[in-house]
């Protein structure tokens, strides 16, 4: 590892007589190219007993500034993702001032010399035990995604589904939706699973990096971390030594479905305050693929954001996040319940978040840090469905969700550390739709509570306890969490009213009461035991032993959706989905050469799925009497497990080429009945070349292949093998006085391969994915 660093200065001229404390500044920058690396992790430690002192990021322009320091020997670690690490001991001293010029080496491969933030505690990536996959921005800004979970082609054992092109899911080692915790900035992004599109409400272009924990964290996160985590870090603004002004504009062209995108973004900074603000729209039509036009698949969106910090006195920070997305006319190609002409489409889909959060980083006793943070969403879905020239369907469905957590973390020494704190949130939604049938000779409007108004409460204390043994080869990550959930609904019936040609009836014959009011409380307790032991310095073995759960959400418990050839029903009295996880892995951290594999197993209890039944209802005229009728309704009937592997390598064959190959494969049973879990990827690979002329320009070629999938479940559809190839180009920053100006470009799918996603929903006309797609982004920043 090639790292230089030049000292300017040390132990200049004295401040003042007696004065006791010191700072240091600098700017971090790519040992090659010279260009400063904006958002590089910076934490100081107290020697020799690791006590953190501090911990920031460099600004727009890679510059630091640390102040009013302790005079005791210090450790400062230096990384960023794609180079390798830096360390640097400051020796005992007073009344001095250190300015450091940090050259990083870039990394050929991957080395896993990164801090993460996903498992509650800033830790590199190759001291986390846990599977994780990380994407930074400059991942993002060289892939054509129209969503976020088109990013994760290369991240093994993470796969998109989708209904549609705009409306997007994760799925993670065939574990998907309402199993997969999704996070911005720390704060849930809770809403309905029915259909796609919470992780579409995201601004791509204002993300500083994504991690994914691929397996069970509910010992970490809660209930819904049974399948892992996707946590969203957006762009942070940066405190500087001096007043300073920059931002960033970006364009984005796409050819397939002709999409246009304008990103602008301003930061402003002193030394005891920062502001960002962000904007960015998007239009596009509907998508090509290679046998013709996508109809619906249309969409259009805008977004703000602004983050504000600041630093009321030395160690205290106050931090304030306002997000705000709002897309229109977004189309849902086709639709499961209805014909393929059949039109659908989000009307208005719009997220609102504000977050603000007060911390303390302590730099004596054995408390290091204590935050508290309070966080506020509303998440709205419009939806318009026709499915003939005489009926349209409207349902709307209002989503808020209110948290507060308390995060401690404690450093009892330098082999020691122990996070703990308390998460509370509750979510509420509402919920109404309006059929309207209208003929030449009737006007009917019929309205109905697909899901009456309900509440879900969930706190919960979490620990999770640190240590390295045997001169840090072996380190130990112990966790616990137990978790109070009560959810409570209002009583609910159908029809609400009826309007028929002008004349409106609140209480129409025959009005069903579909759920009454009702309150369920559940207990639940999670466990995580993880080892991670180095063989060598360049070698790990990992272990992952957890417990998990997930509580009924309150679709599965009170949705009553008609769709006339069906009936589908929650039930208020389901059990909590729980499992035993274990998870075991290697990984080889070389210079010129990276590889991570692991295998898993998943065995899971009390799986909540549909099966047919009957549903059994009183009338509200008269609630003595009732009636039944024949409905798909969720029950805990399963046992399933789930298996398999995933694995990713790197391999930097001589200066300038690397070679990429990643892929996984799982296989779910549900052991109840002996059959295939639905919504589980096929075996898949991508295998990218990768040639780099250093300061200037970088290529790639990659290959996505994927094999059949005929180990399906009822209902669904086998799925064709298929390869398809891409082709990007991409700039180093061209620096042109205070202005950088990056270049992207490729093509999508260059042969025109027709190729259907598995996990795509096949909603009626949805039969291939989009075709060949020539894409460009411009970027200036200054």
């Amino acid at each position: 590892m090639k790292i230089n660093l030049i000292i300017f200065s040390l132990l200049l001229p004295t401040f003042l007589a007696g004065a006791q404390s010191r700072s240091i500044s600098g700017r971090v920058a790519d040992s090659i190219s010279k260009s400063s690396l904006s958002g590089a992790h910076i934490t100081l430690y107290t020697q020799p007993n690791n006590i953190i002192i501090y911990k920031g990021i460099s600004n727009h322009d890679g510059h630091f500034v640390i102040d009013k320091l302790p005079s005791d020997k210090l450790l400062m670690e230096v990384s960023y993702l794609g180079y390798h690490f830096f360390h640097y001991e400051i020796e005992e001293g007073n009344k001095s001032i250190l300015e450091l010029e940090i050259s990083l080496q870039p990394a050929a491969v991957e080395v896993g010399e990164v801090v993460v933030t996903s498992t509650r505690n800033d830790k590199m990536l190759r001291d986390v035990s846990l599977p994780l996959a990380v994407l930074n921005n400059r991942n993002i800004d060289e892939q054509p995604a129209i969503t976020l979970a088109n990013l994760f082609q290369d991240a093994a054992g993470v796969n998109m589904a989708k209904d549609g092109t705009w409306a997007t899911s994760v799925n993670i080692r065939g574990l998907s939706e309402q199993r997969i915790v999704a996070l911005v900035d720390g704060n849930r992004i809770e809403t309905s699973t029915d259909v796609a599109g919470g992780l579409a409400m995201v601004d791509l272009n204002d993300i500083e990096r994504i991690e994914v924990i691929k397996g069970a964290a509910s010992s970490l996160y809660g209930t819904g971390a049974l399948g892992g985590v996707v946590n969203i870090i957006t762009k942070e603004g940066h405190y500087h030594d001096k007043f300073f002004a920059g931002g960033d504009i970006a364009g984005t062209y796409q050819s397939v479905n002709n999409l246009h995108s304008e990103h602008i973004s301003l930061n402003l900074a002193d030394e005891k305050w920062y502001a960002r603000i962000s904007g960015t729209n998007r239009d596009a039509g509907n998508t090509m693929t290679p046998v013709g036009e996508l109809l619906n698949s249309q969409f259009s969106d805008k977004n703000v954001s602004l983050k504000i910090g600041v630093k009321p006195k030395k160690n205290h920070e106050i931090n304030l996040i306002y997000q705000n997305f709002n897309a229109q006319d977004v189309g849902i190609p086709g639709g499961m319940a209805f014909t393929p002409a059949s039109v659908a489409k989000y009307t208005d889909a719009h997220r609102e978040m504000f977050s603000a959060s007060y911390s303390v980083n302590k730099s004596t006793g054995k408390l290091n840090r204590i935050k508290f943070r309070y966080f506020h969403q509303n998440i709205l879905k419009d939806v318009e469905l026709k499915p003939n020239a005489v009926l349209t369907l409207t349902p709307t469905g209002n989503h808020t969700t209110n948290g507060f957590q308390v995060q401690t973390d404690w450093t009892f020494n330098d082999k020691h550390t122990v996070n703990a704190g308390i998460d509370i949130w509750q979510r509420y939604l509402s919920t109404n739709r309006e059929k309207h049938i209208k003929t030449p000779v009737l006007d009917s409007l019929r309205g109905e509570v697909p899901i009456p108004n309900a509440w879900f409460t969930s706190g919960g204390v979490f620990i999770q306890d640190q240590i390295e043994l045997f001169n840090s080869k072996l380190n130990l990550t112990i966790g616990g969490r137990f978790d109070l959930i009560n959810t409570r609904n209002n009583q609910a019936v159908d029809p609400l009213y009826l309007i028929v040609n002008g004349t409106r009836n609140d209480s129409p014959g025959k009005q069903r009461i579909t759920f009454e009011q009702n309150s369920i409380n559940n207990t639940s307790w999670s466990l995580d035991a993880g080892a991670l032991y180095h063989l060598t310095s360049k070698a790990d073995l990992t272990l992952n032993l957890s417990r998990a759960y997930r509580a009924p959400s309150i679709e599965e418990r009170f949705k009553y959706i008609d769709l006339g050839s069906s009936v589908r029903i929650g039930d208020p009295k389901l059990k909590p989905e729980d499992g035993y996880f274990i998870d075991l892995g290697t990984r080889f951290w070389m210079d010129r050469f990276q590889f991570s594999g692991n295998i898993f197993a998943n065995a899971m209890s009390n799986l909540i799925v549909e099966s047919p039944g009957i549903f059994i209802y009183n009338y509200s005229s008269n609630p003595a009497n009732f009636d039944t009728l024949n409905a798909l309704i969720n029950s805990n009937v399963d046992k399933a497990l789930l298996y398999g592997f995933d694995l990713s390598t790197a391999y930097n064959v001589f200066d300038g080429m690397t070679l990429k190959a990643s892929g996984g494969f799982v296989r779910g049973m549900n052991r109840h009945t002996n059959t295939s879990l639905s919504q589980i990827p096929p075996l898949n690979g991508r295998f990218t070349a990768k040639y780099s002329l250093h300061g200037l320009f970088s290529t790639e070629v990659s290959a996505n292949i994927v094999a059949d999938q005929d180990k399906i479940s009822i209902g669904e559809k086998t799925s064709k093998g298929y390869a398809s190839y891409d082709l990007s180009i991409f700039s180093e920053p061209i620096k042109i006085s205070r202005i950088s100006i990056e270049v992207f470009g490729g093509i999508q799918n260059f042969t025109n391969r027709a190729y259907m996603l598995h996990l795509a929903t096949n909603r009626g006309i949805i039969k291939y994915e989009q075709g060949r797609n020539f894409y460009m982004k411009l970027r200036l920043s200054f």
